[in-house]
């Protein structure tokens, strides 16, 4: 589930976010191996955010799945979920579990090998939504220690696989080009500039998936339809999702001058994705 603006997105969400990751890694653990987070988590994990700069934000769980994943003589993926108060909704490859007020979503994605592929296959018991990218975010994860509480308030650490940029910004390019949603513009440019080992290796992570991983032409195809010049839809869509909640809070000078500046980061990014 996406929202339209970025102060639509409360800090609080993200956390139990990560409770409910900490909880279903944990029972999931003997399949780590074959399992990397992927989607809006994956920007708390290897960004930094400085002064002044918007937090990532989310409202989903998305993990994925190697395509041959198997629980063998253990219980199935849909029944370790269960026993923590996980349901599958019907007709879907996502989990949901109502804790208090709000609803947590944890979604399971599978490696599409060819565009003519389905859409969805199932993996252990549970289907998963099929696309193109997904192994090689599963194949170059990066191993990160995350310390928190899950959601029954335990203490708890797990080591968790998490895309690494290169894969990340590839898959989160083909997501905006299916939907067109701001948050995916977003994410794209946060993990760019933020990067934990800097912009210029992002950038060459991000080229390095070039002829390796299937999300890729899709990739450049949308940075060379959508991200032409700072007005172009990509950049406008960045800056509607940053601001537009503020639009009428300050003077119209004030607006437009960081408006710029946010649709100038999204095109001198796509164009450094693009040409290096």
């Amino acid at each position: 589930m996406k929202l339209p603006h970025y102060q639509n997105y409360r800090a609080q969400d993200t956390e139990r976010c990560e409770q409910a990751l900490l909880t279903v890694w944990a029972k999931l653990r003997r399949l780590a191996d074959e399992m990397v987070l992927i989607g809006g988590l994956v920007p708390r994990y290897l960004c930094v955010t400085r002064q002044h700069e918007f937090p990532p934000q989310t409202l989903d769980v998305d993990v994925g799945i190697a395509l041959g994943a198997s629980s063998g003589i253990y219980d199935p993926i849909s029944v370790c979920l269960s026993s923590d108060g996980f349901s599958l909704l019907p007709g879907t490859a996502r989990f949901e579990k109502k804790f208090d007020t709000v609803t947590l979503h944890v979604d399971f994605l599978t490696e599409k090998e060819h565009e003519d592929d389905p859409d969805a296959r199932m993996v252990d018991d549970v289907p998963a939504q099929a696309i193109l990218g997904l192994s090689r975010a599963i194949s170059l994860a990066r191993k990160v220690q995350i310390t928190g509480r899950d959601l029954h308030g335990a203490d708890v650490t797990e080591d968790v696989r998490v895309c690494e940029v290169g894969p990340f910004l590839a898959l989160k390019l083909v997501a905006y080009s299916n939907r067109a949603e701001g948050k995916d513009v977003f994410d794209v440019v946060r993990s760019g500039l933020n990067y934990r080992d800097g912009y210029e290796k992002a950038i060459s992570l991000f080229r390095a998936e070039a002829g390796v991983n299937g999300a890729y032409p899709k990739a450049a195809q949308i940075l060379v339809e959508r991200f032409g010049s700072p007005a172009s839809k990509g950049p406008v869509d960045y800056a509607e999702f940053c601001l537009a909640a503020r639009r009428g809070q300050m003077n119209n000078d004030d607006f437009g001058r960081l408006y710029q500046e946010r649709t100038n980061e999204a095109f001198l990014l796509a164009e450094r994705l693009l040409n290096g």
